[in-house]
């Protein structure tokens, strides 16, 4: 029999700040993120150039 193929799924995420932002989870964010391209399962992530918000 052949090999299996399955092709790696990739979402964006694109983050909003809404009145209902919460700034407390503002330092804990970088480090999820980090811990998850660490793994190998995040291509990439950053803001956008002017700080407002972020994919």
């Amino acid at each position: 029999m052949g090999s299996h193929h399955t092709a790696m799924q990739r979402y964006r995420v694109l983050t909003l700040r809404t009145p209902w932002f919460a700034p407390a989870v503002i330092p804990a964010h970088p480090a999820f993120l980090d811990d998850l391209q660490a793994r190998r399962v995040l291509a990439g992530f950053g803001p956008f150039t002017d700080k407002s918000d972020g994919v």
